[in-house]
């Protein structure tokens, strides 16, 4: 920023006093100092359309001190059959770790992939980045359970809704015999207060 605000200065100079900018501009810094400069500052900087992304594969590494683990002993569902390739996509992760394979095959599931993921998966020549790809698995994979729409299978947090409710023999059972809910459980009676009220309305 320094060298910035001292170029900047040199240049305004030039400009008011109709000097030479080049040699204003050397007063300041040596001409291969500024040279030097931009190509570091190029380096500092990121694009205007800058993404977050561009960083993760540097962290690979770190995830995969725990991820084949995960992709092994965790199992994941879901009632939303949309999702499907996503959890096919983790399983085929899992296949990949046990069979020490690089390469992603040329069936795995893509469906799952987001249009702001494409670019970092799809490489130019038509391969798919393991790296990418794996690391679009695991977020997408965080967001869904985050959002209850994929269970995690002996969760106390993400388990699957259904688990929450009475099964469906238990409670065929109980009705039989007794119920503790405020309300009765004939549909007609249920319905005969709306029916009285449309009446006489």
């Amino acid at each position: 920023m320094i060298q910035f605000v001292d170029i900047g200065t040199a240049l305004i100079k030039a400009k008011m006093e109709e000097l030479d900018p080049f040699t204003t501009l050397e007063t300041v810094m040596p001409w291969n100092k500024i040279v030097e400069s931009v190509k570091e500052a190029k380096k500092l900087t990121r694009p205007a359309n800058y993404d977050y992304l561009d960083l993760l594969d540097s962290r690979y590494n770190q995830l995969r001190k725990y991820t084949p683990s995960l992709v092994k002993h965790l199992e994941f569902s879901s009632t939303n059959r949309s999702l499907e390739p996503l959890i096919e996509a983790l399983q085929v992760l899992n296949q990949m770790n046990e069979t020490s394979k690089r390469r992603i095959p040329d069936n795995a599931p893509l469906d799952f992939i987001s249009s702001r993921w494409d670019r970092y998966v799809f490489e130019p020549a038509g391969m798919i980045n393991r790296h990418y790809y794996e690391m679009a698995a695991l977020t997408e994979l965080k967001n869904r359970i985050r959002s209850g729409d994929i269970a995690v299978k002996g969760s106390r947090n993400y388990k699957n809704f259904e688990e929450y409710l009475v099964t469906k023999s238990e409670w065929d059972n109980k009705k039989t015999t007794s119920s503790t809910l405020a309300v009765s459980l004939s549909f007609e009676e249920y319905l005969e207060p709306a029916i009285v009220f449309r009446t006489f309305n």
